[in-house]
C-alpha cells in the first residue's frame, strides 16, 4: 500500500467490544500492526442504541455465540424480536451495512458445514 492508501485504510477502521479487556487487546494488536491511532471503543451494540445510525461498507465480526441465561434485553431498534445474542448480532450487521456492503462473521466449528 502507498502511504496515502494506508492512511485512508487506518482512518476507516473502527471497532466496538463490550469487554474492556478485548478493547485493550484490539488496540494493542492494531498498534503492533502499524496503526498508530486505532479507534476501538467499549460499546454494547445489543443494549445501547446511540450509534444505531452508523453504517459501514465492510463489517468483520467474531461475536459470542452464547446468550446469557434468560437471554439479552436488547434495545427496541432491531428488526427482529429476539433475545438470543447470535440472532441479534446478525441482524445488527445486516442493518448497518451500506447498500453494497459486505460482512464476514467468524462462526464456531459446530455451526459450519
Amino acid at each position: 500500500l502507498t502511504p496515502d492508501e494506508r492512511a485512508r485504510l487506518a482512518a476507516s477502521i473502527h471497532g466496538y467490544d463490550i469487554s474492556p479487556d478485548m478493547v485493550r487487546l484490539s488496540l494493542v494488536n492494531l498498534y503492533l500492526h502499524g496503526f498508530t491511532h486505532p479507534r476501538v471503543e467499549e460499546y454494547d451494540t445489543l443494549t445501547q442504541d446511540d450509534k444505531w445510525n452508523e453504517v459501514a461498507d465492510v463489517i468483520l465480526a467474531n461475536p459470542p455465540f452464547m446468550s446469557p441465561k434468560g437471554g439479552i434485553k436488547p434495545h427496541k431498534r432491531f428488526s427482529v424480536q429476539a433475545t438470543r445474542s447470535e440472532v441479534l448480532f446478525v441482524d445488527y450487521m445486516a442493518e448497518h451495512l451500506t447498500a453494497t456492503g459486505r460482512a464476514a462473521i467468524v462462526v464456531p466449528p459446530m455451526y459450519s458445514a
